[in-house]
C-alpha cells in the first residue's frame, strides 16, 4: 500500500486548503464580508480564524502520521510547530473577536457550549501540548529519559487537542447555522462541517495495523466470547438506538411541516446511522457467519476497525451538534448549563475511551531508545506501526 501514504498527503493538503478557501467563500458571498470592530459582520473573523486554526492543526498532526515517507524528518517537524503556533494564534485571535463582538452586544461570554469547548481548546493546547513539546522536544530542556517518557503523552494530548479543535469549529457552524434563513448558505455550511469531518479522518486515522476495540482492549480479564458478546450487543444497541431517533426526528419534522436534512446536525447524523448500519452489517458477515475464510476475516479485521473508531468519533460529534442545536433555542440559564456540563460528559468519556485504544511505546526501555535513535530505518524496526 505504498500508493496510500502519498495519496493522503495530498489529501490532506488540498483538504486544508479547500476548507479555508470556502470558508472564506461563504463569509464574503453570503455572510456579508468582512469588516472593522463594528456589525454583525465583524464577527466573520471569529468564522474563518477558527476555520483556519482547525486546517493548520490538522497540518501539524499529520506531520507526524500521514508525512512519514514523504518528508524528512526536520521537515516534518518543522511544519508540526509552525503548523501549531499558527493553530494557537489564530485561535487565540478568534476567541478575542468572539469577546469583542459580545462586549459590544452586551452579552455574557462562555454560556454556550461552542464557547465551552473553544476556550478549553486554546487553554488546553496552548498549556499542555504545545508548552510541553516545546520544553520537551524544541528546546530540549528535558533529559532523553524525561523526553522518552513524554512522547507517548504528547502524542496522545496533542490528538485530543486536534480533537476538541475540530468538535469546537463543527458546534460553531452549528450555532452560526441557526441564525441563518438562506438555503443555500446552509447546505455550504453543512458542505463545510463534511469536509472537515472528511480532512480530519484523513490526517488522523492511524495505520492499518492490529488493535482491538474498546471491548476487546480494556476488558481482558473477561473471556473472550463474552466480550465479543459485549461489542456485538453494544453496537447493535447504538445503531438501533440511532436509528429510532432519527426517525423520531423525522416525525417531528413531518408534524411541523419543516423540511428534512437542512442542518449540520442532520447531515450528520444521516451519516453516522449510514456508517453504524455498514459497520454492523459488514461485521455480521465477516465474523459472525461463515461465509468469509479465515485469511478473508484477517485482512477485513483492521479496516472493521478503523470504520468502527469513524463511527465512534462520528457518533460523539453528532451528540454535540445536537446539544448545540437544541441549546439555540433555550432561553433558561440553568438549562444551558446543564446543556454544556451534558457536552463536557461526553467529549470526556470520549477521550477516556480514546486513551483505551492509544498506540504508546510498551516499556520506558523501548522508549528511551526510542529517543536516542538517530535514524528512521532504526526507529521504524522498533515501532513499526508508527511508520506504515
Amino acid at each position: 500500500m505504498g500508493w496510500a501514504v502519498p495519496l493522503r498527503s495530498w489529501s490532506l493538503t488540498l483538504g486544508s486548503t479547500a476548507i479555508v478557501a470556502l470558508t472564506a467563500w461563504w463569509l464574503h458571498s453570503g455572510l456579508g464580508g468582512w469588516s472593522t470592530r463594528s456589525g454583525d459582520v465583524y464577527f466573520n473573523w471569529h468564522i474563518l480564524l477558527g476555520v483556519v486554526a482547525i486546517a493548520t492543526c490538522l497540518q501539524a498532526s499529520a506531520a507526524f502520521r500521514t508525512y512519514t515517507d514523504t518528508v524528512s524528518r526536520p521537515t516534518r517537524k518543522s511544519i508540526h510547530w509552525v503548523g501549531n503556533a499558527i493553530c494557537l494564534v489564530s485561535m487565540a485571535a478568534a476567541v478575542k473577536v468572539a469577546f469583542e463582538v459580545h462586549e459590544d452586544k452586551g452579552k455574557r461570554d462562555l454560556t454556550s457550549v461552542h464557547s465551552w469547548i473553544g476556550f478549553a481548546t486554546l487553554i488546553f493546547m496552548a498549556g499542555g501540548p504545545f508548552l510541553a513539546g516545546a520544553l520537551a522536544f524544541l528546546m530540549d530542556v528535558f533529559p532523553k529519559h524525561i523526553r522518552a517518557a513524554v512522547v507517548p503523552v504528547h502524542s496522545y494530548f496533542g490528538s485530543v487537542a486536534l480533537c476538541m479543535a475540530v468538535v469546537a469549529g463543527l458546534t460553531g457552524l452549528v450555532s452560526k447555522q441557526k441564525s441563518l434563513t438562506d438555503p443555500s448558505a446552509i447546505v455550504t455550511g453543512n458542505v463545510i462541517a463534511v469536509a472537515i469531518i472528511v480532512t480530519t479522518a484523513i490526517a488522523a486515522l492511524p495505520p492499518l495495523h492490529t488493535k482491538r476495540s474498546s471491548a476487546f482492549k480494556t476488558m481482558g480479564s473477561v473471556e473472550r466470547p463474552t466480550r465479543k458478546k459485549t461489542h456485538w450487543v453494544a453496537n447493535t444497541i447504538a445503531t438501533s438506538t440511532m436509528l429510532l431517533a432519527v426517525c423520531v426526528a423525522f416525525q417531528v419534522k413531518d408534524d411541523h411541516g419543516k423540511p428534512h436534512l437542512m442542518s449540520s446536525h442532520s447531515w450528520l447524523g444521516i451519516s453516522t446511522l449510514v456508517c453504524l448500519m455498514c459497520q454492523l452489517i459488514g461485521g455480521v458477515v465477516a465474523f459472525l457467519s461463515n461465509l468469509l475464510t479465515v485469511a478473508s476475516r484477517q485482512a477485513v479485521t483492521p479496516w472493521h476497525r478503523l470504520s468502527g473508531e469513524a463511527c465512534a468519533a462520528l457518533s460523539v460529534i453528532t451528540a454535540i451538534a445536537g446539544i448545540v442545536s437544541k441549546q439555540k433555542s433555550l432561553s433558561e440559564p440553568f438549562a444551558i448549563l446543564q446543556a454544556n456540563w451534558i457536552t463536557v460528559g461526553v467529549l470526556a468519556t470520549a477521550c477516556l475511551t480514546a486513551y483505551t485504544l492509544r498506540d504508546v511505546p510498551g516499556s520506558s526501555a523501548r522508549a528511551v531508545q526510542f529517543v536516542e535513535l538517530e535514524g528512521t530505518a532504526e526507529k521504524e524496526s522498533l515501532y513499526p506501526s508508527r511508520y506504515q
